[in-house]
C-alpha cells in the first residue's frame, strides 16, 4: 500500500499552489483545511484535473470554486439525508408491522426468533448469534463496572 506521509496545514497550502490553484485568501484557506482536511477537499478537485490521469490542473482553478463545490455536496448529502431518513423509518415501521400481524400472531408472540419465518436462514443466523455474543458482552462490561463501582466505595 503506497500511503502518503502527513502534511501541515503550511505544506498542504505549498502543495495547493504547486497544483497552479488559486488560493485568494491563505488564512481562510488554512482555516479551511483546518476543518475538512486535504485529501477529503482535493477529491472535490479531481473534475479539474488536465487529462484523466494527470496530476496537474487546468488553468484558473480556484480554491474558492473547490470549496463552493465541496459545501453544495455537503448542503446536498444533509438535505437528501433528512428526506432518505423519513423514507427509511416509513418502510421500516411497514416491514416490521406486516411481519408481526403476519407472522407474529401466536403466544408468545416470539415468532421474528423463529428462522423458518425468513428466505435465508443462515445469514439470519448470524444475525442472532451477533445479537446474543453483544448481549454477553454488555452484560460482561456491566458486571465488571458494577464491581468496580463496589470496590471503590469500600
Amino acid at each position: 500500500m503506497n500511503l502518503k506521509r502527513p502534511m501541515s496545514i503550511e505544506e498542504q497550502i505549498e502543495k495547493i499552489k504547486e497544483h497552479k490553484i488559486i488560493i485568494s485568501d491563505e488564512e481562510a484557506a488554512k482555516r479551511i483545511l483546518g476543518e475538512i482536511s486535504y485529501y477529503r477537499l482535493t477529491g472535490y478537485a479531481l473534475q479539474y484535473r488536465a487529462g484523466e490521469d494527470s496530476s496537474e490542473y487546468m488553468d484558473e482553478i480556484s480554491f474558492d470554486s473547490i470549496c463552493r463545490i465541496y459545501q453544495f455536496d455537503s448542503e446536498l448529502r444533509s438535505l437528501l439525508r433528512k428526506y432518505i431518513e423519513k423514507a427509511e423509518v416509513y418502510y421500516r415501521c411497514q416491514i416490521a408491522n406486516g411481519f408481526a400481524f403476519a407472522k407474529c400472531n401466536k403466544e408468545p408472540y416470539d415468532q421474528h426468533y423463529d428462522k423458518e419465518n425468513y428466505y435465508n436462514k443462515e445469514v439470519f443466523q448470524s444475525v442472532i448469534d451477533n445479537f446474543q455474543k453483544e448481549q454477553e458482552r454488555d452484560c460482561a462490561r456491566n458486571c465488571f463496572n458494577k464491581s468496580r463501582t463496589k470496590d471503590t466505595r469500600a
